[in-house]
């Protein structure tokens, strides 16, 4: 399963929230929000992804660490890196050979996880049942030196081009008031 990993900081006192259905593997700190975003194809607008009803404030403050599930590092990257509070990305794997895996790191993680895939059903965001898997994240493993920062060192490659750079643009339309200020 492709994974990406990053670090983020806390956001201006919002709470953390793990949305499985999109993409990637992340760090967010406490008090940071998971914005669902359109990471992996998908026909939905990102209006239609309703706020997360369940959401508290994590326990600990400091750092923390989110794992989103993704079919390509490039893409998830791609996006995840203009995010105003994200401190790092890493690509890589964990999950298994689970095709649909999404890994939680604690309990409130799992809940926060399950209660946002019954919203998404409830809202019919897509047009099937989320098949989304739930798993304990036990390991994680980096993915080659070149997997990492591809989109940003490659952007003239044609599936950054035809894949990657749309969903950046989607990000920047839809979310322009979650980038970092440097991305503006």
């Amino acid at each position: 399963m492709t994974t990406l990993l990053s670090r983020v900081f806390p956001s201006r006192g919002q709470s953390l929230s793990a949305a499985p259905a999109t993409a990637g593997r992340g760090t967010l700190s406490p008090g940071s929000r998971f914005v669902p975003l359109e990471v992996s194809p998908c026909p939905s607008p990102p209006e239609r992804f309703p706020d997360p009803v369940f959401d508290p404030r994590p326990e600990t403050a400091g750092e923390r660490r989110v794992a989103l599930a993704g079919g390509c590092f490039w893409c998830v990257e791609a996006v995840y890196r203009q995010l105003d509070g994200v401190l790092e990305v890493v690509n890589g794997y964990a999950g298994g050979a689970a095709a649909q895996a999404d890994c939680y790191g604690d309990e409130q993680e799992r809940a926060v996880a399950e209660a946002y895939i019954r919203q998404l059903e409830a809202a019919k965001v897509f047009g099937a049942p989320i098949a989304t898997e739930l798993t304990k994240l036990d390991r994680f493993y980096p993915a080659e030196a070149y997997h990492q920062d591809y989109a940003a060192n490659h952007p003239d490659q044609p599936y950054v081009r035809l894949v990657a750079a749309p969903k950046v643009a989607k990000l920047r339309k839809h979310f322009a008031e979650k980038l970092k200020a440097a991305v503006r």
